[in-house]
């Protein structure tokens, strides 16, 4: 019989067994030795009442009368000779007392090669009769490069005294292929019976970069050259544990399909869950069913058959819901934590709900509801085809795994709530908040048929909807803007004539004399009023021509030439002109807005909670903004006519509140400018619909056009028979068109004069005949600017209470 040895050296790398040739090259010599072992337990025996002494010696006798087993082993037969002695010798590493239960055994310093093991131990490591395991599904090449950096890791540590950290690389990478098992094995490795022997002098420790380990410790070449296999050796016996850690990795393994691969809402992924969970429950027919509640902002979503995976079928769907309150699974959230049911035929008075659970081959079952912040957002469930398979234990595994499931339904929520988002922003832009479910309803609507990608989104249309319309107006702001220009315009010629004048004074130029007539003539025809071209014809004049004649001036002329910088730093840097009126304009304007503009948006802050509504404003030479209230723009509630009018007396209020502002503010105005406020009073509800091209509501039908006409044209109308303005400073107009609106209003008046907001007086006017429309009657009110602080409380309750008791 031909010897086996299993010794490695440079020269001779290959261990000569059958098994070896092909997978196993480690170019470090190992050899098996038990001297470490038997060395550490004559210690141990020899501690002073040390209840172990009279066995370890018993066992050391036994041992040391096998000659061969006291020095090194290079014959695999030495194994197989004494193999009762190595027995006994491995109950101190494996007692007997657990030898059934775990997996131990020992194994040739970084060889495959079981020396002894405990029966799981060689139930796990398939070996053979000379315990050389079966590597046959292993990559021998990519084996032997991390045992060599085990190999480095161990010299540094047991010749050179560094202690090091390094990877658990045997965990999932080698032993699942060398035992075909599912079970997970981590390996517990103990080297403290194996001895580093250096064949000749190693190199110092301080001429060795062990920097590069930081990024690859598992560069083989590294060790190699450093740690050569011509300068060290390994003898003695490793000690292997194996500790099942399926659980733990089938753990980790869920959380990364769980968590790290998309939403688990695929088809895809509900597989692989289910092979996972399967695997993890170990249970091998187990199945996995998902059911995502689609919600955006308190609005349920159908679910749709693409991402529908309940047990019960899509097209039972309708039936679920109608018999859901006496169904499991109505069970399972109401009890909020996962209900088991070992057998679904032992239900009592069982609903078709459970019935189609048992048609589909069906036993036993775990609902489990999701929540999130006491919010339903999604169930799993589980069944197998046996009854009484799940149990407590079951239970007690799935909680371990409830954070991932939670925290995967809760990632879900927040991709289906972007979902809509963005198709919210891609199909509308940005929408009113009080309207955006609506948008919402629309999307989840195609989304639920997954048809978001293929189809246009429906019309959005709010029906029935009731305007409130109001305009705070800057009074002749045209023509103040226009005047501001033309006496700027004239301050910038006349100072430029002066310039041309003083020139032509040092050098009697023609051109400038001619220069200075033309400007002439552009100052007398300002002096008659600003025509739409004046402007832009003296600006291209003055660039063209007079700068830079001035320029040219400056540069001849000492004398001149602070006198043309001083003009050109006073020219405004954005036009190039003089600019002193009109910005005082452009000032007082923005101030005028930025403080209306400010006041709306903290009203409608506080009155969007009251009562959801449609709010829009437009900013021009003025504020104008709608509000459109109704049952289709409320998601919950039900309207009451009543809250048209405590919106149109907050209406009141507010401009009243704007108009005191306002004045109180034109003392600081560069200009000062005063406002005019309007408001239409409009009583037939009409509808109003989303338009995509314009991306806004709009009325809906030829006879709703109607309200735009008259919010276009009363701004500027007369009173009739007269050339004065309906708006006028210092007071609200109320543009109506039926009398009981007048009454409706009046009682809304001895409410603000109450509140001392305004005067006595009320004006009843007629609005001249406007284009398309007549009949329209007009209202005027005075502001009361004394006191300065009137007593009004504006809380919503005294709102109600004053609408509901004086005025329903």
């Amino acid at each position: 019989m031909k010897k086996q040895t299993f010794e490695s050296t440079p020269e001779n790398m290959v261990i000569e067994t059958p098994n070896f040739h092909n997978h196993f090259h480690f170019p470090y010599k190992t050899t098996l030795s038990f001297a470490a072992l038997i060395s550490a337990l004559e210690q141990k025996a020899m501690v002073p009442d040390n209840a172990e002494e009279i066995i370890l010696k018993e066992i050391l006798r036994t041992v040391k009368a096998a000659h061969e087993l006291n020095n090194p082993i290079e014959d695999l037969e030495v194994i197989k000779k004494f193999r009762k002695e190595i027995d006994i010798l491995m109950t101190t590493v494996a007692p007997l007392s657990i030898s059934h239960d775990e997996l131990r055994g020992a194994i040739i310093p970084f060889q495959p090669v079981t020396v002894f093991g405990t029966k799981k131990f060689n139930e796990l490591i398939i070996s053979d009769e000379n315990g050389i395991w079966n590597l046959g599904n292993v990559d021998g090449e990519a084996a032997v490069k991390e045992l060599v950096a085990f190999a480095g890791a161990a010299i540094l540590q047991k010749y050179y005294g560094v202690k090091m950290e390094h990877p658990d690389i045997f965990k999932n990478r080698v032993l699942d292929k060398v035992t075909g098992s599912a079970t997970v094995y981590k390996p517990e490795i103990f080297t403290e019976f194996v001895e580093v022997k250096a064949l000749k002098e190693p190199k110092p420790l301080k001429d060795i970069d062990l920097s590069p380990l930081k990024k690859n410790f598992f560069d083989h070449e590294f060790w190699l050259k450093n740690f050569p296999p011509d300068t060290f050796a390994f003898e003695g016996v490793t000690i292997y544990r194996m500790v099942d850690i399926s659980d733990r990795e089938m753990i980790t393994s869920l959380e990364y399909t769980l968590l790290q691969t998309g939403s688990i809402i695929s088809a895809k992924n509900i597989l692989e869950i289910s092979e996972k969970m399967r695997g993890y429950f170990k249970i091998p027919n187990l199945k996995v069913g998902l059911a995502p509640m689609f919600n955006y902002r308190g609005k349920m979503a159908a679910c749709g058959e693409t991402n529908w995976f309940c047990f019960v079928p899509f097209t039972k769907m309708k039936m679920l819901f109608e018999n859901f309150e006496r169904s499991v699974y109505s069970h399972a959230i109401k009890l909020g934590d996962p209900l088991l049911i070992e057998d679904l035929e032992k239900i009592s008075s069982p609903s078709p709900v459970e019935e189609e659970l048992l048609a589909h081959g069906l036993r036993c079952m775990i609902i489990v509801p999701i929540f999130h912040q006491k919010e339903l957002i999604g169930a799993i469930e589980f069944g197998t085809p046996e009854p009484d398979t799940m149990n407590f234990i079951t239970l007690m595994k799935l909680k371990e795994i409830m954070p991932l499931i939670h925290i995967a339904f809760k990632r879900a929520a927040d991709d289906f709530d972007i979902r809509v988002q963005a198709a919210i922003k891609e199909n509308y832009t940005s929408i009113h908040p009080s309207v955006e479910w609506k948008f919402a309803e629309a999307v989840l609507q195609q989304i639920g048929k997954g048809e978001i990608e293929q189809s246009e989104l429906p019309l959005i249309e709010c029906k029935d909807v009731t305007p409130v319309y109001g305009q705070i107006d800057i009074r002749s702001s045209s023509g103040k803007r226009n005047e501001a220009i033309r006496q700027d315009m004239i301050d910038y010629l006349v100072a430029a004539k002066q310039l041309l004048h003083d020139a032509y004074k040092e050098y009697p130029f023609t051109i400038l004399d001619e220069l200075t007539f033309r400007i002439e003539t552009y100052k007398n025809k300002l002096k008659d009023g600003l025509d739409s071209g004046d402007e832009f014809n003296i600006l291209d004049f003055m660039r063209t021509e007079v700068e830079p004649v001035l320029n040219m001036v400056a540069e001849k002329s000492e004398k001149l030439r602070k006198p043309v910088k001083i003009f050109f730093d006073s020219l405004d840097p954005e036009h190039a002109q003089h600019h002193m009126r009109r910005k005082e304009f452009e000032e007082s304007l923005n101030m005028l807005n930025d403080t209306v503009v400010s006041m709306l948006d903290e009203e409608e802050e506080r009155t969007q909670k009251l009562l959801p509504h449609y709010f829009e404003k437009y900013k021009t030479d003025g504020v104008e903004y709608n509000i459109y209230l109704g049952q289709s723009i409320m998601q919950d509630g039900k309207f009451e006519p009543v809250f048209v009018k405590n919106f149109r007396l907050w209406q009141l209020v507010t401009m009243a509140s704007i108009a005191r502002e306002t004045n109180r503010l034109l003392p600081t105005l560069p200009m000062p400018l005063e406002t005019t406020q309007l408001i239409l009073c409009y009583s037939n509800p009409f509808s109003i619909v989303f338009r995509m091209d314009e991306k806004r509501f709009d009325v809906s039908g030829a006879y709703n056009i109607r309200y735009e006409i008259v919010k276009k044209r009363i701004d500027k109308a007369h009173v009739k028979d007269t050339e004065q303005r309906i708006t006028q400073p210092h007071t609200i107009a109320i543009i109506y068109t039926q009398d009981k609106e007048a009454n409706e209003y009046e009682r809304y008046f001895e409410y603000l004069k109450s509140k001392g907001l305004i005067k006595d007086e009320i004006e009843y006017l007629e609005v001249e005949q406007l284009q398309g429309l007549q009949g329209l009657k007009a209202m005027r009110i005075h502001v009361n600017y004394e006191p300065e602080d009137p007593k009004l409380d504006l809380h919503e309750e005294e709102l109600f209470k004053n609408i509901k008791g004086e005025l329903v």
